[in-house]
């Protein structure tokens, strides 16, 4: 019981909103629909009136007056809602929330009968205005009644949306009279009710037997017994439509009946006995489907009548290709219907029913993948049809590599896609997808570097993949040792490109790259000098590395004093070489490289005249220096007056070489003194005119 009240709370926690104290008629995923239905609304005011006397009634039901109490908060919210509710001729429209709806008895009757039933139950909850509601619309409900009893208009009660009026007599709606007319009853005889002023009616129309009862109610009723109706002899069922039979259905019955000829005898059911197909689940009918047929049939009342198949009647899905089904989607639709046996039931799409993929986005479909599938199906409309995926079905990139993707690239595309599982989708490229390194230039890769990065990337065509640097991705070269290039040396053509980041592109040398000088004949270097600068450097290999500069690079030796040579002695040789432009290079001594001359004897210099000359120059170490001339340079001593030496005495009246081998002692002549002192009276005569 508690579990019976607790569904009753669960269907108003669906149906009711906060905006009204009304029901909605149905919420879900089919024929949804969010009116509040009068008749809907009925329905479940009286239906939780019985399950409240139910529990009222049942021997356990002292422990449950809290459910009891919800129960009449529920039914008292309905009600409300009826009262707030407007009317169309007396009654309540089909939807009380909609004044474009007619008036109908079936939900006014339904609402009416729950109204007495309270104010008998809970006086207090349900007061005097309840009750004059109730009488107001039981008395309207009466003017609704023809001469044959049928209470109208009412809605269709097969079909709650159609506004034409319904008036041959709705089966819910005469029964609904019944049920408010009984509660009306009961009211007055519990003393809750005023009774009708109108008197008592007796009903005793001849023709009036067991089977067809015709009630017409206002007020109290009496009955007589009526005489059996006359039997007649049927024999085995024929069919309806022969013999002027004219069969039909007498209400909820099993079998139709004969109502001209052989009248009361059960006849085989027909089109025509049996009218349009109702549904399978309705009025007792339990439809089945008798092996591989069309349509169901009725087994329970209306045996023999085909009907429209429910979920009920059909099962659980099967193949849409099994068993003539031939199944199909009518329009944009959930699932797919069979069209050969089983009309009307669902099927389990396959291929032949799905036809060629579509793409996931449109129609309703709502394609998703279903774990680790090779390709995504419909979840919204054509459930379970394969289609063609798309940005929204794949979702953002994943790796190539995982759940199965087997990305690969077709031809000269952006992106790689998946070729295993997620067939169609979009990929990361791996290392696996993209294969050897290409040239960034070819086939539209457009490769570029992404930062300080290792290798180059692909920009348009294999996106993602790396490629192998050109001359157009590096760009101008930039420094080895800048933003980790790396630089190194390709043994293999002598020049210089980044072995960390940018990978590949050429890179201008430092001394990081090139490491100590080495010589500049060696390694295909190429080396010489660029200018007047201290250092040579290779020119074909190790390009602009500094190198040792060699004979080969100096060339001839020049003046130490040109071009900033900077000349000077190395004195563990003696050489003279540049200590500033074209460093290491051997150069021509000068004055200035040379300083003071120093004895032709001393630091290997081995002083010496070469030819006729006025002074020594070392011919060992200092090559080229002038140096003071000791008797080792001079030799032995030649006349004063041969050579040029142009002899004469020194203040320590020695006679030395004034010419050529100047300072080296030579052997005087007539000639040489006389020279001299004749040099001495033209200096004093000078000396003279100058004075005066």
């Amino acid at each position: 019981m508690s579990q019976t009240v607790a569904q009753c709370g669960l269907q108003r926690d669906v149906l009711k909103t906060s905006q009204f104290l009304n029901w909605r008629h149905i919420i879900g995923p089919q024929s949804q629909d969010t009116g509040l239905w009068s008749t809907g609304n009925g329905w479940a005011c009286y239906g939780m009136v019985r399950v409240l006397h139910t529990l009222q009634k049942w021997s356990g039901s002292s422990s449950m007056s809290s459910q009891a109490s919800q129960l009449k908060g529920w039914i008292k919210e309905i009600l409300d809602g009826a009262l707030l509710s407007g009317f169309d001729n007396g009654l309540l429209h089909n939807y009380l929330n909609d004044a474009s709806w007619f008036g109908e008895i079936s939900g006014a009757s339904l609402l009416t009968a729950c109204a007495y039933r309270m104010a008998v139950n809970d006086p207090g909850m349900f007061p005097q205005k309840y009750i004059t509601w109730a009488d107001t619309n039981r008395q309207n409900i009466a003017q609704h009644q023809g001469g044959d009893g049928v209470f109208s208009p009412a809605v269709n009660p097969l079909a709650w949306t159609d506004k034409s009026k319904f008036t041959s007599g709705s089966p819910e709606g005469q029964a609904f009279t019944v049920f408010m007319y009984t509660a009306f009853r009961d009211c007055v005889g519990a003393g809750i009710c005023q009774s009708s002023s109108l008197p008592a009616t007796t009903i005793s129309k001849p023709g009036i037997g067991p089977i067809d009862i015709l009630t017409i109610l206002d007020h109290a009723i009496t009955f007589t017994s009526m005489p059996a109706p006359p039997t007649t002899t049927c024999g085995p069922p024929q069919s309806c439509d022969m013999n002027g039979c004219a069969g039909a259905f007498n209400g909820l019955s099993k079998f139709p009946q004969c109502t001209g000829n052989s009248k009361g005898c059960q006849c085989i059911a027909t089109a025509n006995t049996c009218g349009p197909h109702q549904s399978c689940d309705l009025n007792g009918c339990a439809g089945a489907f008798n092996g591989l047929s069309k349509f169901p049939q009725c087994t329970g009342n209306f045996v023999g009548c085909e009907c429209t198949a429910t979920a009920n009647t059909c099962g659980p899905h099967q193949s849409c290709d099994l068993n003539g089904c031939a199944g199909a989607f009518n329009g944009l639709s959930k699932f797919p219907q069979c069209t050969g046996n089983f009309i009307g039931c669902e099927c389990t799409a396959t291929a032949n029913t799905c036809g060629p993929h579509q793409s996931c986005d449109l129609n309703g479909c709502a394609g998703a993948f279903n774990g680790l599938s090779k390709f995504p199906k419909c979840t919204g409309n054509f459930v379970g049809c394969e289609c063609a995926v798309t940005a929204n079905t794949c979702g953002p990139h994943q790796s190539c590599d995982l759940n199965g993707c087997a990305g690969a690239f077709n031809g000269l595309t952006r992106f790689a896609q998946c070729t295993g599982n997620f067939v169609g989708c979009e990929c990361t490229a791996t290392a696996n997808t993209c294969g050897p390194h290409q040239s960034c230039d070819l086939n539209g890769c457009a490769g570029s570097f992404n930062g300080l990065a290792k290798f180059a990337q692909c920009t348009r065509n294999f996106v993602g993949c790396e490629c192998t640097a050109t001359t157009k991705t590096c760009g101008p070269h930039q420094s080895c040792d800048l933003n980790g290039c790396a630089g190194a040396f390709d043994l293999s053509n002598g020049n210089a490109f980044c072995a960390g980041n940018f990978q590949g592109c050429g890179c201008t040398a430092t001394q990081n790259t090139c490491g100590p000088p080495q010589s500049c004949d060696k390694n295909n270097c190429g080396g010489g000098y660029r200018g007047s600068v201290p250092w040579p450097q290779c020119n074909n290999f190790f390009n602009g590395c500094q190198c040792s500069a060699t004979a080969n690079t100096c060339g001839p030796p020049q003046s130490c004093g040109l071009n900033g040579c900077g000349g000077t002695f190395d004195l563990s040789n003696g050489k003279a070489f540049c200590s500033e432009n074209f460093f290491g290079c051997q150069c021509a001594a000068t004055p200035g490289t040379c300083g003071p001359p120093q004895s032709c004897d001393l630091n290997n210099c081995k002083g010496a005249f070469s030819g006729l000359v006025t002074v020594p120059t070392c011919t060992n170490f200092f090559k080229g220096c002038v140096c003071s001339p000791t008797s080792t340079t001079c030799g032995a001593q030649q006349s004063c007056d041969l050579n040029g030496c142009a002899g004469g005495f020194d203040s320590k009246g020695v006679a030395r070489c004034q010419g050529n081998f100047k300072g080296c002692a030579c052997k005087s002549t007539s000639v040489s003194f006389t020279l001299q002192s004749l040099s001495i009276f033209v200096n004093s005569r000078k000396d003279e005119r100058s004075y005066n």
